[in-house]
């Protein structure tokens, strides 16, 4: 994803080359340009699971059935606010043999468990009220985030205004660094979620 003061200039000026990538505004309310990846973490090992990739516009929540089968043996699956969803929810119960704990979104109503919620979405504020010393452990993934937009290998910023890139490719390429930096430092005994650093051949 490109950084907000460059999607700016660009977009003012029309001088964005790859059609199929899309603009989308972020919490932070900026705008960015390009694709999104989509990953499945486990916050024991850190160790990314899968991902899926799409075009920025496209919801967190909508590429959650693709990763459904990386998660399927997890003890619990923690997810932020963008997939509070009582779809997500039961696919999780129906699919996985994990418990869902799922961050509630205030814009969707009271955070804490009201008499007129309906029976899934009371379960779901009481799982996220009960975990949440473990929910806090879904930060793991921001950290592997952190390191998809460390230097290491090639950077990602400014990439998306060429054209003929193959993007998706270079982010798994970028993911399977990452867990094999990831692997090797917990087999020599080093912290798993030591950030990447560039290197040269």
């Amino acid at each position: 994803m490109c950084k907000d003061h460059r999607a700016q200039l660009q977009r003012k000026q029309h001088k964005y080359t790859d059609k199929n990538a899309s603009w989308t505004k972020t919490t932070k309310d900026k705008w960015e340009y390009g694709y999104k990846a989509h990953i499945s973490c486990d916050t024991e090992t850190s160790l990314v699971l899968n991902y899926s990739f799409a075009t920025a516009k496209e919801h967190d929540s909508l590429h959650f059935k693709d990763l459904t089968d990386s998660v399927s043996q997890s003890k619990y699956t923690l997810l932020d606010s963008a997939y509070d969803s009582e779809d997500i929810y039961n696919t999780i119960l129906e699919k996985t043999s994990a418990i869902p704990v799922i961050d509630i979104n205030p814009r969707r109503g009271r955070v804490v468990p009201m008499q007129n919620d309906n029976l899934t979405r009371w379960i779901m504020k009481n799982l996220r009220i009960r975990y949440a010393s473990l929910y806090k452990k879904r930060w793991e993934v921001e950290r592997v985030n952190s390191n998809m937009k460390s230097i290491f290998i090639f950077s990602f910023e400014y990439i998306y205004y060429v054209p003929h890139r193959h993007y998706e490719q270079a982010v798994g390429l970028k993911l399977l660094a990452h867990n094999l930096v990831t692997f090797a430092n917990i087999s020599v005994g080093l912290p798993k979620n030591r950030k990447l650093t560039s290197v040269t051949l």
